[in-house]
């Protein structure tokens, strides 16, 4: 009897051990290494991006890097002295994913907030606002001061898959034929798509808008009369979960805006200043100090 009572409780005790050593290991039990937690620990901040010129580019031949995103979050590495690492070029639909699956911790490149992003991941303090026109070819008259025409099932707005102009224009011209060209497409299509007659429309910022006019040999416009559709905050994103992370990120970007390094950024990168809307500062040195 006391024989079969110790087999039992020897039996008890291994089994516990097991548990609490698997615990302690990479199985489903053990708690994951948050991202913050392992920027802590490497010093490194696994970026993905997505090009999107002039604010974020990519030399084809040399895979070279630049613009106003990158330099932007280059500088924020630099005040956290925290190396950057290029990880990922991740689609505008998938970066949800890429943070939720560990891929990449922060999405570096250029992203709005929106409420349909919020679901899947957290935003960073804005470095500035998008205004979003819509924009068509220099001699196409038929939308100036008549933005309900664009509401038609005979109008054609192209879109790449998971961006901010497909949604603002389900939204807003819900009526209207979306053509909805796949995540990693250059966007320089889609104003190939306008001048082709492919698509009657499409919805961008006047920063892109002019980068390619410039580049491509096009002229686009912005429909006349019409304010723009959406003012949105741009910066980087992580997880939802990530609230350290997103604080790490702020701070750096407080620094650079505090010291004017941000507007200096901004300006030496950009083609239309004047085409994204400044985040107001929290003091006016005109009235004597601090709001």
């Amino acid at each position: 009897m006391k024989q079969m009572l110790l087999a039992v409780v020897v039996a008890v005790v291994a089994s516990a051990l097991t548990v609490w050593w698997l615990g302690k290991g990479d199985g489903p039990s053990a708690q994951r290494e948050s991202a913050y937690e392992r920027v802590m620990r490497t010093g490194v901040l696994r970026c993905g991006y997505s090009v999107l010129e002039p604010f974020f580019v990519k030399d084809v031949n040399t895979g070279k890097l630049s613009g106003v995103m990158y330099e932007y979050m280059q500088s924020v590495g630099k005040a956290l002295d925290i190396q950057l690492e290029w990880t990922e070029e991740v689609g505008y639909g998938d970066i949800g994913a890429a943070l939720a699956s560990g891929r990449v911790d922060a999405f570096c490149a250029f992203a709005t907030s929106s409420a349909t992003r919020a679901r899947s991941m957290l935003f960073a303090d804005p470095i500035f606002y998008a205004p979003f026109y819509v924009y068509v070819e220099e001699n196409d008259t038929r939308f100036d001061n008549n933005i309900s025409r664009l509401n038609a099932p005979d109008i054609r707005f192209v879109a790449l898959d998971g961006t901010t102009p497909g949604v603002i224009t389900r939204q807003e011209f819900p009526k209207a034929k979306l053509i909805s060209l796949p995540q990693l497409t250059p966007v320089s299509d889609l104003s190939m798509f306008v001048s082709t007659r492919k698509a009657d429309a499409h919805i961008s910022i006047p920063e892109i808008n002019s980068f390619h006019n410039k580049h491509n040999k096009i002229k686009h416009r912005k429909v006349k009369g019409v304010q723009p559709l959406w003012l949105l905050a741009v910066g980087a994103v992580v997880a939802p979960d990530e609230i350290q992370l997103k604080n790490l990120i702020d701070a750096g970007t407080e620094e650079l805006r505090m010291t004017q390094k941000l507007d200096r950024i901004i300006r030496s990168n950009l083609f239309e200043v004047d085409g994204v809307v400044s985040v107001a500062k929290p003091y006016d040195f005109s009235v004597g100090g601090l709001k």
